[in-house]
Parts: structure tokens; sequence; C-alpha cells
């Protein structure tokens, strides 16, 4: 049997696109969105710029009030680091109860493979943006991992939460989470003579709790009045 692909919807594309800008802070956080201005730049009727809102503001990324407009939405420091505690512990639980061969075999996939499983991911950026090809194989690894761990509803949570910290923390900061994932996974074929490497839970823990201490570090660097010492990771000790 075979299934012939459902026609993509306008609303679907403009909400790609619209997501994007929003990550790139193209539409900055707590900015007002002109649903009128949208639909000229995109050249269609405001209906399909309102349903793509309504998607962006199911996933959280804007916020939609009765009579009072649109506006992209904004995390206050607070919000991101209870937001960094929850994926993190989410996390460790999932590599917990995990076989490390789970991640060799998410490792090994070319990029095109399992892609109609994957949401947008916070590095699927333009050409240009210093998303390398090898580091966005990784993350589309990482995520491969986390959609065959078999949690469904955990995986379901972990996406967007990281969504909602490349929301705040723009595309300079995510770049750089992007390069520590790296370092510490490996990327290109450095990443599958890791991946393969890893063969016991013990270093694939290892290798999580130091790209995770990393990662803190680099959020608590982007946020205004936050010293990286100061809040230390619950779960990534």
């Amino acid at each position: 049997m075979h299934l012939i692909p459902r026609p993509r919807a306008l609303y679907e594309a403009i909400a790609d696109s619209v997501r994007e800008r929003i990550f790139a802070h193209d539409l900055e956080p707590g900015s007002n969105i002109d649903e009128v201005a949208l639909a000229q730049g995109y050249g269609v009727s405001r209906t399909p710029v309102r349903e793509a809102l309504k998607v962006l503001a199911h996933e959280g990324l804007v916020e939609m009030r009765v009579h009072n407009g649109c506006t992209v939405a904004e995390l206050s420091p607070q919000d991101v680091i209870e937001l960094l505690e929850m994926l993190e512990l989410l996390e460790q639980h999932m590599l917990e109860h995990t076989d490390p061969a789970a991640w060799q075999q998410a490792s090994a996939l070319r990029p095109e493979q399992g892609a109609e499983h994957v949401q947008p991911t916070p590095l699927a950026s333009p050409a240009g943006s210093g998303y390398s090809p090898e580091i966005q194989r990784l993350d589309a690894a990482y995520q491969q991992f986390l959609l065959h761990h078999g949690n469904r509803h955990a995986t379901e949570i972990i996406l967007k939460l990281r969504e909602k910290l490349r929301l705040a923390l723009g595309p300079e900061h995510t770049l750089q989470i992007a390069r520590v994932l790296a370092q510490h996974f490996g990327a290109g074929t450095a990443a599958q003579h890791m991946a393969f490497s890893i063969r016991t839970a013990e270093e694939l823990q290892r290798c999580w709790k130091a790209f995770s201490q990393d990662r803190r570090r680099i959020v608590l660097r982007a946020l205004p009045t936050q010293d990286p010492t100061e809040t230390p990771s619950r779960y990534a000790a």
C-alpha cells in the first residue's frame, strides 16, 4: 500500500516561516504581531495567517488575546530557569531508562531518515546561520533518540521545551548550545565514532551531564542579572 502525501496547507507553511522569524528574533519576544502586515507580506488573506498564529499559540510561541491582538511570547528569567530544570529532569529520566544502543542507532541515521517524524528543530535554520550540516545531523539524531525511546508524551514535552528555550535565547546562544552538543557527542564522522564508543549507560550519562552543565552555563549567561554559578543544576551534578 502506497500512501499519497497530504498536500501541505497554506497556513502550515506560513506557521513555519513565522516560527523561524520568531526563533531568529526577527519578531522579538514581547513584540506585537500585525496580522494585516503579515498577510500583505505573504501575499495572502488574513485567514491563513490567523490559522498559522493559532498553531504557534498552541506551541506557546505567541499569545493571542481577545480584542487585544497577538504578541510574541516573552519568558522571564525565572521562566527560563524553570523551563531548563524541567528539560534536564525529563532528559535525565529518559537516559536512565534507555539502552545506549538507542543512541548508537539514532546517530547512525542519515539526515533524511525519519524526517517525517521530526518536528521543526532548533537547528533547522537558513543557510549562513552557522548551523553546519554535521551539527544539524547530530540534532536530528538527538530527536530520533528521543522519538525511538518509547515515551511519546515525555518526548513531546521535551521538544516543546527546547522550542521555548530557543525562543528565549535567540539564534546566537542557540548556536552555542548546538556547538556544545557537537563537542560532547561529536559531529559528522566524529559523531558516529563517538556514538559507537558509548557502550554503557554510565558513558551515556557522563556525556549528557557534561553537555547539560555547559548548556546551563550558556543559558544563564544569556539571562539578565544571572550568575552562572548561582543556580547549579539539580539534575546534571
